[in-house]
Parts: structure tokens; sequence; C-alpha cells
């Protein structure tokens, strides 16, 4: 469970515990007087509808539903204690109500903000892994052009040594040619020059 989660709850129950301790000790220290029965259900009845109006508002229905949601996944809330947090939720007055709701969504929000700060960091970190692994990719491609032209070029050296030595073996056997090894042949060779003197 994430802590944001955690302070979530927490919160939430913080929150209910003052709320029901506040409406528990203004109610114990109420005087009950003899009120005319009119305005004390006129105004009950307009509490209850405006904590209606509260408990079934959109925002509401949101936070209910993560409430239950919570209650029903976490391992912290024992079987039962769900339907009793939302009883409590249920009993407290508007006020009490409107309140809850904006603690819950203030947490809300903040755990959106840090989940598109997460989200943001993650692209961030995402594209620079992209771009890292373009620079690699690159790189690689070069020494591997590099391999290859350096190879192309001893291939070619080689090929041109070998050519060399093959011309130098002919040339060889030209010049021993019909003479042999000296190029005059194996014994004594007269050589005559006639030229008019």
């Amino acid at each position: 469970m994430s802590s944001t989660r955690q302070k979530l709850v927490s919160g939430l129950l913080v929150l209910a515990t003052i709320c029901l301790a506040v409406a528990f000790s203004s109610h114990a220290q109420t005087p009950t007087t003899a009120s005319p029965s009119g305005s004390a259900s006129n105004s009950q009845a307009s509490m209850d509808a405006e904590r209606a109006q509260i408990w079934n508002s959109p925002n509401m229905l949101r936070a209910r539903a993560w409430l239950q949601d919570y209650c029903a996944t976490s391992a912290k809330v024992k079987p039962g204690e769900g339907e009793k947090y939302m009883n409590e939720l249920a009993n407290m007055t508007p006020t009490q109500m409107k309140l809850w709701l904006m603690k819950f969504d203030e947490e809300e929000d903040a755990k959106q903000q840090q989940q598109a700060l997460w989200k943001h960091a993650h692209s961030a970190a995402l594209s620079q892994a992209m771009a890292a692994d373009r620079a690699s990719q690159q790189s690689l491609a070069s020494i591997s052009s590099e391999e290859t032209q350096a190879a192309g070029q001893a291939e070619q050296q080689i090929n041109e040594e070998t050519q060399n030595e093959q011309n130098l073996e002919g040339d060889k056997q030209i010049e021993q040619g019909a003479y042999g090894p000296g190029g005059y042949g194996d014994g004594i060779h007269y050589h005559f020059h006639l030229y008019p003197y």
C-alpha cells in the first residue's frame, strides 16, 4: 500500500474521529430545552436535506466509492469496520461532511500531482534511455562501418601484395627464360660483338 494512501486513510480516520468527538461533545453540552416542535423539526429537516444533498453529490459519491474500495481491499481494515466507517460518515453533520470532503479532495489533488510528477519524470527518463540507445546504436554502426572499411583496406593491401609477388615471380621466370638462372645459361657463354672499327 502506498504511503499516500496510508496518509489519506489515517487523515480520514483522524478527521472522522475529530468530527465525531465534536459532534458528541456538542450534543452532550446542548441543553435539552423544550423548543417549539415546529422550529426543531424544520431545522432537523433542513439539516437532513443539506446532508442528503452533500451525501449524493458527485464528489461524495466518488469519495464513498474510494472508501468502500479501500475498506474492501486493505489488510488494515477488519471485516465490518468498513460498514462502520460508512455509517459514521453518513451520520456526520453537513459541516463535518464538507470538511471531510475538503480533506479528501486535497489529498486526492496531492496524489494526482504526485502521479503527474512521476509520469513526467518517467517520460523524461524514458526519453533519455531512448536517446542513449540511439546513440549506442549509432556508435555501433559507426564502429561496424570503420571495421568493415579497415577490413576492406587490409584485404586490398593483401591482394596487392599477392599480385606484386606474382608479378615478381613472373618477372623472374621471364628473366630466367631460355638462359637459365643467371640469364646466360649454365656454362660458358661467349659473347661476340661485331662492330666496324
